[in-house]
C-alpha cells in the first residue's frame, strides 16, 4: 500500500483550481479520502470523478451561488462516508439537492448559522427531509446545528419528531445524532413511536441547549421504551425525567423487566433524578453493564450530586463525566475505525489520500 499527501494552502479557491483537482483525480485512479477546506461547485464537480473515493470531508462557505449542472454518468459511486462543516444550512442544502449520495452509509454534519438561513425549525427539517432522500442506504447519521431558537416557542411541540420522521423508513440505521438549540418536547409515546422503527441502534443522542430551561417531557418510561426496542444499543445521550419508577411501560407487561446489556454510556444533560432506592435500583437492573453517566452540570450543580449519588447505588459503580461534548461521543463510537480519522483537523489546506496500488499494478 501507498500513500500521497496534496496540499494547498490558503483561505479561498482560486481560478483554476477545479481544473487542477480533475487532472490530479483522474491520474489517481486509486484516490480513497479527500479532505478540503476549499471548495466551490468547481471542485465538487471534479471530486464526482473520483471513481475509488470513499471518504469525502468538505467545508462548505455561507453561499455556493448558482448551482451548475450535476455531471453526468456515475456521480461518487464508491462514496460511503461523508463530513461536511458548514458556515451555513443553504450552502449544506445547496449540495444535497444538487446531486444524489445513494451510495453513502454514514454521514457527519455540523451547521453554523447565518442570516440567509432564517430562524425557522423548518430549515431543519427540510434539510433532514433531503437528506434522507438523496441517502438511501444510510446507517450513521450525526446532525449538529449551531441554530439558533428565535423565537424559542416556534418549535415543534413534539420536537425533534419532525426532523427524525424522515428516517424511520430505514431501518438499518445504526447511529442517530441529532443537535440543535431546541429542548426536546416530546412525550413518552411519541418517542416509542420514533425508536421502534430502529432495532439494530447502537448509538441514539439527542443534545439541546442546557442554557434554556424548559419542562422536561420524557421520563423512565420512554428510556425504558428506548431499550427494549434497541437491544443493540451501547451510548445514548437524552433529558429525561427519572425522579420515579414507572408503573407501567406502554407494551410491556407488568411483570417484564427489560434488561438491556449492551448500554454502556447514558447521557442525561440535566435529567432530574431523586435520591431513591427505587430509582437506582430500576436503572441497575435496566442496564446491568452501564459504565458512565454524562451530565452537562457541575457536580455542585443542580442534580449533579443526585446523579452521582445514583452513580454509587450501581452494581458497577459508575463514572460521571462533565466532559463528554458530541465531539468526544463521537470519537467513542468510531475509536478504532476509519471515520475516527476523518476528524483530524488540517487548517487552511485541502487533503488528499489515496490507496497504492495492487502488486504488478501500473497507476
Amino acid at each position: 500500500m501507498g500513500g500521497l499527501t496534496f496540499n494547498f494552502h490558503g483561505s479561498s479557491t482560486y481560478d483554476g483550481l477545479g481544473d487542477k483537482i480533475s487532472r490530479v483525480v483522474s491520474e489517481l485512479c486509486h484516490l480513497d479520502l479527500i479532505r478540503s477546506y476549499l471548495t466551490d461547485w468547481e471542485v465538487l464537480s471534479s471530486l464526482t470523478q473520483a471513481k475509488a473515493l470513499r471518504r469525502l470531508w468538505l467545508f462548505l462557505p455561507r453561499l455556493l451561488g448558482r448551482a451548475p449542472e450535476c455531471p453526468s454518468g456515475s456521480i461518487f459511486p464508491q462514496l460511503r462516508t461523508l463530513d461536511i462543516w458548514a458556515a451555513s444550512h443553504t450552502s449544506c442544502t445547496d449540495l444535497f439537492r444538487w446531486t444524489s449520495l445513494n451510495q453513502v452509509t454514514e454521514i457527519w454534519i455540523y451547521c453554523e448559522q447565518a442570516r440567509e438561513d432564517g430562524y425557522s425549525p423548518q430549515v431543519l427539517v427540510d434539510m433532514s427531509s433531503l437528506i434522507s432522500s438523496q441517502c438511501k442506504h444510510l446507517e450513521l447519521c450525526w446532525f449538529w446545528s449551531d441554530f439558533l431558537p428565535i423565537p424559542f416557542h416556534d418549535a415543534s411541540p413534539s420536537w425533534p419528531r419532525p426532523m427524525l420522521e424522515p428516517y424511520q423508513v430505514y431501518h438499518q440505521l445504526r447511529v442517530i445524532a441529532l443537535g440543535t438549540r431546541y429542548s426536546v418536547t416530546m412525550s413518552d409515546d411519541d418517542f416509542e413511536d420514533m425508536v421502534k422503527a430502529w432495532p439494530d441502534l447502537e448509538a441514539f443522542h439527542l443534545f439541546h441547549d442546557d442554557r434554556v430551561d424548559t419542562p422536561v417531557h420524557l421520563t423512565l418510561r420512554g428510556v425504558t421504551a428506548l431499550l427494549h426496542h434497541c437491544p443493540k444499543l451501547k451510548h445514548f445521550t437524552l433529558t429525561f425525567d427519572a425522579t420515579r419508577v414507572p408503573e407501567h411501560v406502554a407494551g410491556l407487561s407488568h411483570e417484564t423487566i427489560v434488561r438491556n446489556t449492551a448500554v454502556q454510556y447514558m447521557g442525561v444533560h440535566t435529567s432530574p433524578v431523586s435520591e431513591s432506592k427505587g430509582v437506582a435500583a430500576y436503572l441497575s437492573a435496566m442496564m446491568p453493564s452501564l459504565e458512565i453517566i454524562g451530565i452537562e452540570t457541575n457536580l455542585g450543580d443542580i442534580y449533579g450530586l443526585e446523579w452521582l449519588w445514583i452513580a454509587t447505588q450501581h452494581q458497577q459503580k459508575l463514572v460521571v463525566r462533565v466532559d463528554m461534548s458530541p465531539q468526544k461521543l463521537y470519537l467513542l463510537l468510531t475509536a478504532g475505525t476509519e471515520s475516527a480519522s476523518n476528524h483530524l483537523t488540517y487548517d487552511g489546506e485541502w487533503y488528499l489520500k489515496y490507496r497504492g496500488p495492487s502488486e504488478g499494478e501500473v497507476l
